[in-house]
């Protein structure tokens, strides 16, 4: 019995397995990181052949390089996250720079300058916040963290929305899009762990306008807001571009979970409904959910999952419009109230939801 239970539950597992969307080494460069620099001796020369690995912290992926006669490494394809860089090479002490953070599209500039053997190991935390100024990219741009999608609230919970944090843009009619510099939002191009995510025939982002989001809130990690000066990883693009990046599991189980309520209780009628003698209808919108993430293998497999549901009943009014209201005034009595009875019972709160079910599987 014992064997036919496990049978049963990887039955239900592997199909979902094979759903999820696999990450190994899915992410495109312009969603990764990447980490160069130079090595110095304690005279200020340049020292070839030293062996360059970044460790990430979280999932221990590991990466190597070694610098060349001009003593330059280069380590591109780093998925962001934190990292510890380590330059080694026989004759002189390890130099381990801690906590180096690489966050969406980064393209960041270390130095290391190695002491002599007699000094082991040294460990030089590296500043939290990065450069201001990034002199190896060329094009403006934002970077929406974590921290931030997590402290900011939103009306509906939509991280696109997010975006008009960022200079230079604004909203582009009623349904969430945005225009960069005053460009049409057709112009615009949204891109998830490193893949197209548009809707070509609206010109917007994938579900906008038809359903309230198609990834929730809690699974983007971070997203890069670019305006203009794309480098050549980007294209097809006049406006501004969005490259967000989605969550993944790590060594450390960790997980959260939310519940918004907004009820009509709260609520005061609206203009109109008192207007037309409509009573306050009956409002409620709860938007609830959850997430875990972990290692499946440690330091090898990790899975991520999350759950967004949206119950939302947002009632419609039905009114008969100042202009119908108008000319029912001007008819005959007689006719005034026959088009009342006619009309009248039109004139009343429709019920109209916008539910939705969310979840998001990853797999690293």
């Amino acid at each position: 019995m014992h064997l036919l239970n496990l049978r049963r539950i990887w039955s239900l597992v592997i199909p979902l397995l094979l759903l999820c969307p696999l990450a190994i080494q899915a992410q495109s460069q312009a969603a990764a990181a990447t980490v160069e620099g130079y090595v110095y001796d304690p005279t200020g020369a340049v020292v070839p052949d030293v062996m360059v690995t970044a460790t990430n912290t979280g999932t221990n992926l590991t990466r190597t390089s070694r610098t060349g006669q001009d003593g330059h490494f280069l380590i591109p394809s780093l998925p962001p996250g934190t990292y510890t860089v380590t330059m080694m090479k026989e004759g002189f002490g390890e130099l381990k720079l801690a906590n180096v953070i690489l966050r969406v599209g980064d393209a960041l500039n270390l130095e290391g300058n190695l002491k002599p053997a007699q000094i082991t190991e040294e460990t030089i935390v590296v500043a939290e916040s990065n450069p201001i100024i990034e002199t190896t990219r060329t094009q403006p741009g934002t970077v929406i963290e974590r921290s931030i999608i997590d402290a900011l609230p939103l009306n509906g919970r939509n991280w696109t929305e997010l975006v008009l944090l960022t200079p230079g843009v604004t909203n582009d009619g009623e349904f969430g899009n945005v225009s960069f510099g005053g460009t049409d939002r057709v112009f615009n191009n949204i891109q998830v762990d490193g893949a197209d995510n548009n809707n070509a025939f609206f010109g917007e982002i994938r579900g906008r306008t038809r359903a309230p989001f198609q990834f929730s809130q809690e699974t983007v990690q971070e997203f890069r807001v670019a305006n203009n000066n794309f480098s050549a990883e980007f294209g097809r693009a006049a406006g501004g571009i969005v490259n967000a990046i989605t969550r993944s599991g790590s060594n450390a189980w960790k997980g959260s979970a939310f519940y918004y309520l907004r009820d009509d209780f709260f609520n005061a009628n609206n203009y109109f409904n008192n207007a037309n003698r409509i009573p306050r209808p009956a409002e409620r919108r709860q938007q609830f959910g959850g997430n875990i993430g972990g290692p499946i293998v440690r330091d090898r497999v990790f899975l991520f999952f999350n759950y967004d549901q949206q119950v939302r009943n947002e009632p419609l009014s039905v009114i008969l419009g100042t202009r119908l209201e108008n000319e029912m005034l001007l008819l005959a009595p007689a006719q005034r109230a026959q088009a009342e009875r006619l009309l009248r019972p039109f004139v009343r709160s429709t019920p109209r939801d916008f539910n939705q079910i969310n979840f998001f599987p990853r797999i690293d």
